[in-house]
Parts: structure tokens; sequence; C-alpha cells
């Protein structure tokens, strides 16, 4: 039996719906059991779609984060204190919080290839929908590689 998930047990996950209104309404009660927000967001895939824009997202900000922590280290700026404080400030985010948190130099390899994978999903769906955004993919991708990195540079 797989460890219970802490975020769903403390109610703290978002639940994007896709399907019919009333499928939706009928499962609420459900969702709620695990997460704090559910929001419907149209037509059968759409709450899939959003869930990529959403993993999308956190991977583009850490490839972000991975490049300031690179050249804090080029200034002799100690990158753990760094990212702590940034966590407190207008640059705080959960790409931040949940470094050292719930991505751990124990777990970060398995996280890093999960998020790899779903830069490709991403990818694949942005081209069945007739969009080529290589630039997002590829700084996605970026992100979700170079996070072993970040992590390993953080917890030394």
């Amino acid at each position: 039996m797989a460890p219970a998930c802490p975020a769903a047990q403390e109610r703290r996950l978002t639940v994007m719906v896709g399907g019919p209104q009333s499928a939706a309404e009928r499962c609420t009660p459900v969702f709620r059991s695990f997460s704090r927000h559910v929001v419907h967001l149209g037509g059968a895939g759409a709450g899939q779609t959003a869930k990529l824009f959403n993993n999308a997202l956190l991977m583009l900000n850490q490839a972000a984060i991975a490049e300031i922590v690179e050249l804090a280290t080029r200034l002799e700026l100690d990158p753990a204190r760094l990212v702590e404080i940034l966590k407190l400030g207008s640059a705080a985010s959960a790409a931040l919080s949940l470094l050292n948190t719930m991505v751990r130099p124990d777990n970060v390899d398995h996280l890093s290839a999960v998020e790899a994978l779903d830069m490709q999903l991403f990818d694949q769906a942005m081209r069945q929908a007739g969009i080529d955004y290589t630039p997002v993919t590829e700084r996605g991708l970026a992100g979700a590689h170079g996070l072993t990195q970040l992590v390993h540079r953080l917890s030394a």
C-alpha cells in the first residue's frame, strides 16, 4: 500500500475538473474529501490541460530559481540562506516552498523524472492542439532536469 499523501490528508490539494458540469457537481463531495479547491474548467480534458499548465509553470519557476541560485553562488552568497529569505519576500512561490520540504535529496531524482514526463505530456498536448510552443517545453525541461542539482546545491 502506498504511503498517504500529507497534502491530501490535510485537504490542501486542488482538483481541476473537466467534463459535464452535472458530473463535476456529483463528484465534488468526493473531491472535497481530499482537496481545498475544486474547480470545473469546462469539457472533457479541460482539467487535465489545466494540470499540465500548472505543472509546466512549476517547472518554469524551478528553472528561474536554479538560475538565481547559480548567480548567487558565483557571488559567494550562501544559496540555502538566500532561498530561505526569498521564501519570505515577494519572490515567494510554491516552487520555492517545496525545496527541501517536499522536494528533498532522497526523492529529487524520482520527482525530476516525473516532471520531465509531465513536460513531455505538455508538449504532446500542445502539438495535438496545433500549437508548437517549444520555448516553454525546453525551459520546463530545464527546470525538471536541473532540479536534482538545485536541491543538492541547497542541501550542501
